[in-house]
C-alpha cells in the first residue's frame, strides 16, 4: 500500500517538475502549453483529490486510532483541503487562459509556483514523518484490517496505468518522450 502511494508521489513530483518548467518559461515570456497545464491540474482533481488523498486520510486515520497523534491526522486533513483549493484555484485560471480571457501572467505565475510549493511540502512531509511512522508501527494484521477498506478506493491511475485515460493522452506522451509541441492553444 505504502509502495503504490510512494509511485503516485514519484509520479506527482514529476508533474510537479512540468508545472515549475511552464512556470519559469512563462517568466520568461517564452510560449506554453497551457493545455498541458490544464492536464496536469485535472489529473491532479481526478486523481490525487480523489483517491490519492482519500486513501491517505483513511490509512492515517486507523493509524491514529489505534497509536494516537491526533495532531498529525488533523495537519493532513487540512493540508489536503489546502491542496485541493489551491487546485481548484489555478484550474479556474488555467480555464480563464484557455477561454482567452484575460489573466495577469504575474497573477498566473504566482499561483502555480504556490502549488508547486504546496505540494512539494506536504509530498516531503508526508515521506519524512507520516510513512515512517506507519512502517514503523504497523504490523500484518493492522495492515490486512485497513487494505480490505482501502482496496475499493484505489482506482486505476488515469495517467500513469498502461491503459490511461484517452483525455491524458498528450500529456503521457510529453512525460514518455518530451516531443509535445510548445505551442499555445
Amino acid at each position: 500500500m505504502l509502495t503504490r502511494l510512494r509511485q503516485d508521489h514519484h509520479n506527482i513530483g514529476m508533474l510537479l517538475g512540468v508545472l515549475e518548467d511552464k512556470a519559469y518559461k512563462l517568466k520568461r515570456n517564452q510560449k506554453v502549453n497551457f493545455s498541458l497545464i490544464s492536464d496536469i491540474i485535472e489529473y491532479m482533481q481526478q486523481y490525487t483529490d480523489r483517491c490519492h488523498h482519500p486513501v491517505e486520510d483513511t490509512l492515517y486515520g486507523h493509524y491514529c486510532q489505534q497509536f494516537g497523534n491526533q495532531e498529525d491526522l488533523e495537519r493532513l486533513t487540512v493540508e489536503h483541503e489546502r491542496l485541493a483549493q489551491a487546485n481548484e484555484m489555478l484550474s479556474h485560471s488555467i480555464t480563464m487562459v484557455l477561454s482567452d480571457l484575460m489573466v495577469p501572467m504575474p497573477q498566473l505565475i504566482e499561483e502555480i509556483e504556490r502549488y508547486v510549493t504546496l505540494q512539494q511540502a506536504h509530498l516531503q512531509y508526508e515521506e519524512q514523518h507520516i510513512f515512517p511512522q506507519i512502517e514503523q508501527k504497523f504490523v500484518e494484521s493492522d495492515w490486512r484490517k485497513v487494505e480490505t477498506e482501502l482496496t475499493p478506493l484505489f482506482i486505476q491511475d488515469p495517467l500513469f496505468s498502461e491503459e490511461g485515460a484517452a483525455e491524458f493522452r498528450a500529456l503521457k506522451q510529453y512525460i514518455n518522450d518530451e516531443t509535445y509541441a510548445e505551442v499555445a492553444p
